[in-house]
């Protein structure tokens, strides 16, 4: 089920200032509030022209030990590197939509936490815009594995949960465990502080190969035996809240939230991602993600053609929730006979406007091409206005039921039909899906 929720972005700009851990270079971020609908736009205002990319969009480079994103068309020059602290802050904290301008290649690293981030972003403020955030629910178990880590999401309909062992036997510390509700909350107190990490041996031949230039043992915890060299542990399992921290991060990514339990022993950005390229395909085939259907789309989804095609495109779908266009234009034939010197949408095309709108949304969900909707009962039939030539009907329908829930065969809407802001007619329609013959 698609939770409505408003987008947010930040009430007022924020700046951070520090040296990148592995580029060890200054670098300077400025977040900015970005329209409805941006995302989180980063920006390299240290290269000609400022080239700048939605971070959804981006192309994961597997860096190792960091999350770096690339953008295609501009390789060679423009990358950003260690995200996850930042955008870790930004989901958690429940920021959608964010210009960050930067003049390096690497974010910097502050303490190696995100403590600073996420307080910068709780004493900005947000506030809310008018658009919709995208949030799903897993509806299916997705994994993925190696022969060092495994992750896995299952559904769980309570928001994002994650769960994370880490068990490295070249470590003297005792195997970590920590699980959290990921909530803004919680991020602040519980995962925001916990800061990055590496064996010595490991800091030894990062520095050795070029990496590394800015870490030190007060901005990253470097672990000798059982313990970080000239500094301390904030939680007796601060590493396995990092990593919690890293995957928050990585599942920017996705460029919306799923509601989900993560599971992970000994992931890294690699499987990290390797994750977040399952879930996105998995909700794509439970037709779970989807924007828009065109008016071809559309003829490929219901036998229905003209004159009797009522619904023109569709403009928003979720799992519950679709909104439908019919632009009513003074050609219509219906208009010949009904009425010609008083032109008026008869009542019962409205409705056949929602039973297609509806009838849409559950054969998108159930990609079984032999099948089409069928109506069966039509209850609770309002019409309030007329819909006359030039109007354009927003056709609204929520699902009230839907069996089975992973690919539905029948079910039951709440259909609407708009001009303007003004409810014209409205309808309870049940339909089921049946066999072409």
């Amino acid at each position: 089920m698609t939770v409505s929720v408003k987008q947010k972005t930040l009430a007022t700009e924020v700046k951070l200032k520090g040296i990148g851990l592995h580029s060890g270079e200054m670098c300077e971020v400025v977040l900015k509030p970005a329209p409805v609908n941006s995302g989180i736009i980063l920006k390299r205002v240290d290269l000609s022209d400022s080239p700048e990319i939605i971070l959804a969009d981006g192309r994961f480079v597997n860096k190792g030990r960091r999350t770096a994103m690339q953008n295609d068309s501009m390789a060679s020059i423009f990358e950003v590197e260690t995200t996850e602290h930042l955008c870790a802050a930004f989901k958690a904290m429940e920021v959608d939509n964010v210009i960050v301008e930067i003049d390096s290649p690497e974010l910097p690293g502050l303490d190696g936490s995100s403590k600073e981030q996420a307080n910068a972003i709780k004493e900005s403020g947000l506030v809310e815009q008018m658009g919709e955030k995208k949030i799903y629910n897993l509806v299916k178990e997705v994994s993925y594995s190696n022969e060092n880590a495994s992750i896995i999401a299952i559904p769980y309909d309570k928001g994002l949960k994650i769960s994370y062992t880490l068990d490295y036997p070249e470590m003297d510390c005792s195997p970590q465990y920590y699980s959290v509700d990921v909530t803004p909350e919680t991020f602040l107190t519980e995962i925001a502080p916990a800061r990055t990490f590496c064996l010595k041996v490991e800091a030894e031949k990062l520095q050795l190969a070029g990496f590394g230039k800015g870490a030190n043992t007060t901005n990253t915890l470097v672990i000798d035996g059982d313990s970080p060299i000239e500094n301390k542990f904030r939680f007796e399992n601060e590493l396995a809240r990092h990593k919690i921290l890293d995957l928050i991060g990585d599942l920017s990514l996705l460029g919306f939230d799923v509601n989900m339990h993560i599971i992970a022993n000994k992931s890294g950005h690699f499987e990290n991602n390797q994750l977040i390229n399952k879930i996105k395909k998995s909700l794509k085939d439970q037709m779970e993600v989807f924007d828009t259907l065109s008016y071809e789309q559309i003829k490929k989804l219901i036998p229905h053609r003209y004159p009797f095609l009522l619904v023109d495109k569709i403009i928003e779908m979720s799992d519950d929730k679709i909104i439908g266009i019919k632009s009513v234009t003074g050609n219509e034939p219906f208009f010949q006979g009904h009425f010609p010197e008083s032109a008026v949408m008869p009542g019962v095309l409205q409705i056949e406007a929602m039973a297609q709108t509806a009838g849409l949304l559950f054969r998108v969900k159930n990609q079984d091409e032999s099948l089409i909707p069928f109506l069966l009962t039509v209850d609770g039939v309002k019409l309030r206005k007329q819909v006359i030539p030039g109007d354009q009907l927003r056709i609204v329908g929520d699902v009230i039921s839907m069996k089975p829930k992973d690919k539905p065969t029948k079910g039951k809407v709440h259909a609407r039909c708009y001009v303007g802001d003004k409810l014209v007619s409205e309808a309870v329609i049940k339909f089921i899906l049946v066999k072409r013959k």
